[in-house]
């Protein structure tokens, strides 16, 4: 008997991103730095802060860019329902 794995069973896609803040642009060269974490886990969801920096490839200067918080939902593959 073969049973699959969580992995192939279930996908995780973005529900939706809030409050998406841009307060400056990178440019080529710029090694960009990004930090995560769950700030939040419900049954089939969970919400994802996001932090955005880059390191200025003229200075070395590290500055934030961008912030956004996004909402993944986990649906079963074979139906599209939320996962539980």
């Amino acid at each position: 008997q073969q049973t699959a794995s969580l992995g192939e069973a279930v996908l995780p896609v973005v529900a939706n991103v809030d409050a998406l803040i841009f307060r400056q642009p990178s440019t080529v060269g710029d090694r960009v730095l990004l930090q995560t974490s769950v700030n939040r886990v419900f049954s089939s969801s969970m919400e994802v802060g996001v932090r955005v920096d880059r390191r200025k490839a003229s200075t070395g200067e590290l500055q934030h860019m961008n912030t956004g918080f996004l909402t993944l939902v986990v649906l079963d593959r074979r139906s599209g329902a939320p996962f539980r």
